[in-house]
């Protein structure tokens, strides 16, 4: 733009020094590049005015009086022969001006498209040049992922042979899909790359890339999930023999349990009515059989951890439950005691804490056919409870049966809650405005 102006600036002077020179010269024709030199055509118009004044002076010695009618009509002559002169020099002189001026704003425009030309040519070289640098980026992280994902399927795939060796075909059949699903979408990929390569244009290098990374993980995801499903059954196969002998240590301080809790019945049953302790009197026997039943399992999963790992776990499973049932049954006589010492305290502290999570399960708007049955159990534990403080019969029982269905209230509406607590609520007034 500087340069714009210079030239600008230079037409506007040449114009105002060729006004100011007008007397001095006559048009002459422009050179060839256009331009003419006001030097130059100075002194040829003075060179010119030399060789014609010097007839005229010759003659004007030799005739020095010229006639009246001579005289005047050489005036008349030189009069009309200026004023045409001075017409025509004019128009040349405009004409000059307007060629001049004409030229240099030809000038400008050619080199400001050219600067316009250069300017959209960067541009566009600079966004071609950061096009291509994303789509090199892009292909790089893809073609990373590619490697990744190739050697991933193949550790997947010795990790199907050797589960399929563990557990089964039927057990990894939906595994082995998943693998072969990872495997055709890493071939893709590796054709897909080689279709980039071949690319020119980066947008649709990018294009291509991304397809790569998105099925990739669209895919390896179920796959992974499904690896770490079957590395915790792998883990829990070799945690068997740890856990068998686990319950069996288990199994004897729960037998201890029960010879206790026989001789803890034995000594309460002297300090209370039988009817308070009735409920509790079939506990040690069914706390016996429980431990018997245990006992067969563990036998079972001892002798299948070698050769059937699904079987070994399911009658661990059966025996860790029936050591936990058993574990009930003998706690409810050896804190029964406590609990009868402070029976009215803990049956009317139960009883509150059941109707307040019934109170929740209505405010939050639970649905009326799951919570049904739940809230008939509550309505009736509540009822049990109250009569049992104040007839004593029972009282073990009826606190028991509050406390599972306080349990089961908790597990319930613990989530919802949780919900509940995450919505901002308007603050409550109680005060007048």
């Amino acid at each position: 733009m500087t340069r714009i102006r210079r030239l600008s600036f230079a037409a506007a002077a040449t114009v105002a020094m060729l006004s100011c020179a007008a007397p001095a010269f006559a048009v002459e024709p422009l050179s060839a590049d256009g331009t003419a030199t006001v030097a130059t055509r100075v002194a040829s118009q003075a060179f010119d005015y030399t060789t014609s004044a010097a007839p005229a002076a010759s003659s004007a010695s030799t005739n020095t009086t010229p006639s009246p009618s001579t005289s005047s009509s050489s005036s008349s002559s030189s009069s009309s022969s200026s004023s045409s002169s001075g017409n025509g020099f004019k128009w040349a002189l405009f004409g000059l001006a307007a060629a001049v001026f004409g030229l240099i704003s030809s000038i400008i425009k050619r080199k400001q498209d050219r600067e316009d030309e250069d300017r959209a040519a960067r541009a566009s070289q600079e966004s071609w040049q950061a096009a291509t640098q994303a789509a090199q980026y892009t292909v790089e992280e893809a073609n990373r992922r590619l490697l990744e994902a190739d050697e991933e399927v193949q550790r997947a795939h010795d990790e199907w042979t050797y589960a399929r060796a563990q557990f089964g075909i039927s057990a990894t059949e939906q595994f082995q899909r998943l693998v072969e699903d990872a495997k055709e979408a890493v071939t893709r990929g590796f054709a897909t790359l080689s279709r980039i390569h071949g690319a020119n244009n980066p947008e649709t290098k990018t294009a291509l890339a991304t397809e790569i990374v998105t099925t990739l993980d669209a895919t390896l995801s179920p796959l992974r999930d499904a690896q770490r499903t079957f590395g915790a059954k792998r883990s829990q196969q070799a945690a068997l023999p740890e856990r068998i002998a686990q319950a069996r240590e288990r199994l004897v301080e729960e037998a201890a349990d029960v010879k206790r809790s026989r001789e803890e019945l034995a000594s309460i049953a002297s300090i209370y009515p039988e009817k308070t302790l009735a409920s509790l009197q079939p506990n040690p026997d069914k706390a016996a059989t429980l431990l018997d039943s245990a006992r067969t399992a563990l036998d079972a999963a001892e002798q299948a951890v070698d050769t059937d790992a699904a079987r070994a776990v399911s009658s661990l499973d059966t025996a860790e439950r029936a050591l936990l049932m058993a574990r009930q049954l003998t706690d409810a006589i050896l804190t029964a005691k406590s609990d009868l010492d402070a029976i009215r305290e803990r049956l009317g502290a139960t009883i509150a804490a059941v109707t307040s999570d019934l109170a929740d399960a209505e405010r939050l708007q639970t649905d009326p056919d799951l919570f049904a049955p739940l809230i008939a159990d509550a309505h009736e534990a509540i009822t049990t409870a109250q009569s049992a403080l104040i007839t004593l019969d029972s009282p073990l029982d009826a606190l028991e049966h509050l406390r599972r269905v306080e349990a089961r209230l908790d597990a319930t509406l613990d989530p919802l809650r949780a919900a509940d607590r995450a919505i901002p609520h308007p603050p409550f007034h109680t005060g007048r405005g």
